[in-house]
């Protein structure tokens, strides 16, 4: 059946698959998604605007999709995520009725989503927006998915040569002797919760989100008196009795801080009578971010291109790269359910790149923050005086991708 009951479904006769569409006829054709009747006028002027089609595929209730989502499948992913595959299947669809593609069988729509791609990579789009909307397509019809019944070889070829053709833009490490510079500066502005916010989440892989979300239950205690293997403080992520599982679809897992074992004063203090149940940080993640720019500003570090998710990066090569861990335990403890997740997060070489783009004040002064980082936090050394640096603009890397939402559909 034409689109393949993903909620748009033609109530009349239906063009097959052509390479020119604007050699067609225009034959206004009602459709139907969700409990709306459009035709193909009110599509081009309602529908495609910013997807006023929310309710497609329509929720659980509707009869907007024929296989319809059972509940353990609607909530199989995180309710954003949801609402983004159902945005993305409403733009495909739109843009088949914008060029008057339809499909009989899942070979016409390996040849649609062929096309589609060459368009966008043509059109200077990240391939992530194409393995999304896959990914989208895949969700709501089951029958495409790894072990499904029916298959898009040549889609999956075309993505696949699309990543190498134009690489997606990732993250750089950030170097330890940069976060000591800003840990350094935050110390000098009083700022301790945020410099050891920052801290915990560099020597713990954490992305920014889940490091923010922390409750004070899941920073635990060491218990010495067991023995002294238990002398180690650890973070408990995503407990089982959240049911909010990681990323990696997983609970419990474990973090032990066994890096720099003098922070423990301080976390006692974040744990210390208070509920179980209470965030641990007393700081919102607004005024962290604020705070990591402005050290960033002031210390010259905007050619690192700094951002919070580059900790986890720079955490991961920092270890790799001084031999703290060994690759299986890195792998361990940023949760990476792959090799090839691993090989995106650990980059020693591009570690080192990233240093000589550090002015040498800052490095300098760094590398005297991270020597003496434990007398800084107990104020037992003063921090010198901030180097002195040229101001650089921040400058965002040149991209040729765009995102979904502001990309424009060619009619």
């Amino acid at each position: 059946m034409p689109f393949l009951r993903l909620g748009l479904q033609p109530v009349a006769p239906t063009f097959l698959i052509q390479r020119d569409p604007h050699t067609l006829p225009y034959l206004p054709r009602p459709f139907v998604i969700g409990e709306t009747h459009f035709t193909d006028y009110q599509l081009n002027e309602s529908t495609r605007r910013a997807a006023t089609c929310h309710g497609l595929p329509g929720p659980l209730t509707g009869p907007a999709l024929r296989h319809q989502l059972s509940h353990l499948e609607a909530i199989s992913v995180k309710k954003p995520t949801l609402i983004d595959y159902r945005g993305r299947l409403a733009d495909f669809l739109i843009w088949c009725v914008d060029r008057r593609l339809d499909w009989f069988t899942s070979e016409d729509l390996d040849q649609i989503l062929i096309f589609m791609f060459d368009e966008w990579y043509f059109r200077g789009m990240s391939p992530e927006e194409g393995s999304k909307t896959l990914a989208a397509l895949r969700f709501f019809d089951a029958r495409f998915r790894r072990h499904g019944s029916l298959t898009l070889p040549r889609a999956d070829r075309a993505l696949q040569s699309w990543r190498l053709a134009a690489p997606t833009l990732q993250r750089l490490p950030f170097p330890w002797v940069a976060l000591c510079a800003v840990l350094a500066y935050l110390l000098k502005k009083n700022f301790i919760l945020i410099a050891l916010n920052l801290l915990v989440q560099f020597r713990t892989y954490l992305r920014p989100g889940a490091c923010d979300a922390l409750m004070v239950g899941q920073l635990v205690r060491p218990q010495p008196e067991a023995g002294p293997q238990y002398c180690l403080w650890g973070l408990l992520l995503n407990p089982t009795e959240c049911l909010v599982p990681g990323k990696t679809k997983l609970y419990d897992q474990a973090v032990l801080l066994d890096t720099d074992l003098w922070l423990g004063p301080f976390l006692e203090q974040l744990v210390c009578d208070r509920p179980a149940n209470a965030p641990l940080w007393k700081v919102s993640p607004a005024m962290i971010c604020d705070a990591f720019q402005e050290a960033c500003t002031v210390l010259g570090l905007q050619p690192l291109q700094p951002c919070r998710y580059a900790l986890r990066h720079g955490g991961a090569s920092d270890d790799i790269l001084t031999g703290r861990r060994d690759r299986l335990s890195v792998k361990i403890r940023g949760g990476w359910a792959s090799d090839a997740s691993l090989r995106r997060y650990g980059k020693e070489t591009r570690l080192l790149a990233e240093l000589k783009k550090i002015p040498r004040a800052t490095l300098l002064f760094g590398q005297f923050a991270a020597a003496n980082l434990e007398a800084l936090f107990y104020g037992k050394l003063p921090v010198p005086d901030l180097p002195l640096v040229p101001p650089v603009a921040r400058t965002r890397p040149g991209t040729q991708f765009a995102s979904r939402g502001k990309r424009q559909r060619v009619a």
